[in-house]
C-alpha cells in the first residue's frame, strides 16, 4: 500500500510540474519603493486606467495593480556629455564644453529653459506602444518596462556660445527604438537662447543650398526636395561637425526612418558660422 502511495505521489508531482508550473505567471518585479504617487490618472485607448508615479529621476506609468509598463526620464541638464555611450570623434564623453565655467546664474537660466520645455514625443502613442508590448511579453521572465531616454547635455561650444543637445530615445515598435536629437545654442554671458539663424553669416536659404550641394548627392530632384524641406531645427552640432536630419515622413520617397547628412571641417561648413559661434574641434597638443 505504501509503495502504491509513493508511486502515486511521484506521479502527482510530475503532473504538477508539467501542468501547474508551466501555467504559473512570471514573477512581477517589485515596484520602486522610492516612487511617489502623483495622484494623476490617465486612460489608455481601451479604457485601461494608468497611474503616474515619480522617483527622483523617472516618471513611472503603472496599472492599478502596480505593474510598471513604461518609464520616462524626468528631464535634467547633465553638466557633461554622458559617459558610456557612442559618440563620434572628436567628441569625448565626460567633456562639459565650458558648462562648469559658466556663472551660477547662467547655469540656472539654461536649466530653467529646459524645465519649462515639453518633450518632443507623443505620450499617448508611447503609452499605447508600451502597453501593447507588455500585453504580449509581460509574462516573459526577461520582460522589463521600456525606458524613454530624455536628457540634455553640452555637446559643443564657440567663443561666446554653449551648444546643448536634447536627446530622446523612444519606442518605434516592439523591436526597435527611435532617437531624436536637437541642438540649442545659449549665450555664455546671459544664458539666453540664440536663434539658429543668428549663428550663421548667410541666410537660411543660402545655408540650405550650400549644405545640400556639398552633401555628395547627384540626383537633382532629390537635392531640390532636401532644399525645399530644409529646417534649421534639425541641425545637430558637434565640435568640427554638423549633422542635418529630416524626420520621418518629411521627404516624398523617404523610407520610414530619418534621413541624415554629415558635414565635417573639409566641407567648409565651419566657415559659414559667425566667428563667435564656430564649434571648432578641440585643439590637439
Amino acid at each position: 500500500m505504501n509503495r502504491k502511495l509513493h508511486i502515486l505521489g511521484i506521479l502527482a508531482l510530475i503532473i504538477l510540474l508539467i501542468t501547474g508550473c508551466s501555467s504559473m505567471p512570471a514573477p512581477i518585479p517589485e515596484p520602486d519603493n522610492t516612487a511617489v504617487d502623483t495622484g494623476e490618472r490617465l486612460s489608455l485607448a481601451d479604457g485601461t486606467p494608468v497611474e503616474i508615479w515619480e522617483t527622483d529621476t523617472v516618471t513611472q506609468y503603472r496599472t492599478t495593480e502596480g505593474i510598471v509598463f513604461l518609464e520616462a526620464d524626468r528631464p535634467a541638464v547633465l553638466e557633461e556629455l554622458p559617459k558610456g555611450r557612442f559618440y563620434p570623434d572628436p567628441v569625448r564623453p565626460g567633456q562639459d564644453f565650458g558648462f562648469s565655467k559658466l556663472t551660477p546664474e547662467v547655469q540656472d537660466a539654461i536649466r530653467s529653459h529646459y524645465e519649462k520645455r515639453k518633450s518632443h514625443f507623443n505620450l499617448d502613442k508611447q503609452l499605447s506602444k508600451a502597453w501593447n508590448i507588455y500585453s504580449k511579453y509581460g509574462q516573459d521572465p526577461g520582460y522589463h518596462p521600456f525606458h524613454i531616454t530624455w536628457r540634455y547635455y553640452p555637446c559643443a561650444e564657440g567663443e561666446n556660445i554653449l551648444y546643448v543637445m536634447t536627446e530622446e530615445e523612444t519606442i518605434r515598435d516592439e523591436w526597435s527604438t527611435d532617437t531624436m536629437q536637437v541642438t540649442t545654442a545659449f549665450d555664455k554671458a546671459t544664458g539666453e537662447v540664440i536663434h539658429p539663424q543668428d549663428l550663421f553669416t548667410c541666410s537660411k536659404e543660402e545655408l540650405a543650398e550650400y549644405m545640400i550641394h556639398r552633401s555628395g548627392l547627384s540626383n537633382e530632384e532629390k537635392m531640390q526636395d532636401l532644399i525645399d524641406r530644409f529646417s534649421l531645427q534639425y541641425l545637430v552640432i558637434y565640435p568640427g561637425q554638423v549633422y542635418l536630419w529630416y524626420p520621418e515622413g518629411t521627404l516624398p520617397d523617404q523610407t520610414p526612418a530619418k534621413y541624415w547628412l554629415t558635414f565635417d571641417e573639409d566641407s567648409g561648413i565651419m566657415d559659414l558660422f559667425q566667428p563667435w559661434a564656430r564649434p571648432d574641434p578641440p585643439k590637439t597638443n
